[in-house]
């Protein structure tokens, strides 16, 4: 698998100064990156207010390929100007970062409206992911709410985004999820746990793992103290990018919220430093 950087990681440095973050990330060693637009309301793009064209030449400049953004709020209407944005800008993949359920009704009509909106992305060559916190890993009728929608989607509309964290929060083995989703698994996100938070690791602790989680709760339950640089924590990270190489996916990106190195980009730099001694994946 490639090695990229989801540019949620440096979200702050990205909107105060979007070209020369990027020159940074390059400068770390990332040359694939996923965007976070989360302003979709009013920008069809990367979230910065940068044209197509502009932020391409940049792009191109600093050898580094958009395989990917994510968009919110992600809505119908909005998808064909973030389709024409990025094909213009040659991403590969949109995604949906998040979605909530209140009924397993609610839930098959929600993954009609994920066909509907891959079969768009598709006719405009890019390929639609949805992509999982903890609570996709709930269950509505005895079933795994991923199991559902990847049961209840055309493969070739929706594809998945494991984030490998947010599986192993819900107390799932992260390279199991993958091995069993297999080709469905277009991308992995990794972001690594911190071991003095083990108390907080299981979230059903908390939560009913049979109640849909709200917005709000999901909210609550994402501490920045429970966030630590890739290989700095409880993760088998080495067995995720495994199991990533044996059903196909394509790119492995580094996502952190949070972490304990002070600036964001020291944050991804540290986390390449510790992904050296990892094999099977590609940083060119």
């Amino acid at each position: 698998m490639k090695v990229g950087l989801q540019m949620y990681s440096v979200r702050d440095s990205f909107a105060a100064d979007p070209l020369g973050t990027l020159e940074k990330v390059a400068e770390a060693g990332y040359h694939y990156v996923e965007f976070a637009n989360k302003i979709a309301e009013t920008d069809p793009g990367v979230g910065v207010g940068i044209s197509a064209d502009v932020m391409r030449a940049k792009l191109e400049s600093l050898g580094i390929k958009p395989v990917g953004c994510h968009i919110g709020p992600f809505t119908e209407e909005g998808l064909d100007g973030f389709i024409k944005f990025h094909g213009d800008l040659g991403t590969e993949t949109i995604g949906m970062s998040k979605d909530f359920w209140p009924t397993r009704e609610y839930l098959l009509e929600r993954c009609r409206v994920y066909n509907r909106i891959g079969e768009r992305c598709r006719k405009g060559g890019i390929q639609f992911l949805y992509h999982n916190h903890y609570h996709e890993f709930q269950l509505m009728g005895g079933e795994r709410i991923l199991d559902i929608i990847a049961a209840s989607t055309d493969p070739e509309f929706v594809a998945l985004e494991l984030d490998a964290y947010w599986a192993f929060r819900g107390t799932e083995d992260p390279a199991a999820r993958i091995h069993d989703y297999g080709s469905r698994v277009r991308m992995i996100h990794e972001k690594d746990f911190p071991l003095e938070e083990v108390r907080y690791l299981d979230v059903w602790t908390r939560l009913d793992r049979n109640t849909p989680v709200t917005l709000e709760q999901f909210q609550e339950l994402k501490r920045p103290s429970e966030f630590v640089e890739l290989c700095d924590g409880m993760i088998k990270v080495q067995d995720v990018i495994d199991a990533g190489n044996a059903v196909g996916a394509r790119y492995f990106l580094v996502e952190l919220d949070f972490g304990r190195e002070p600036t964001e980009i020291d944050r991804i730099v540290k986390s390449r430093q510790n992904m050296q001694k990892l094999h099977g994946i590609d940083w060119q």
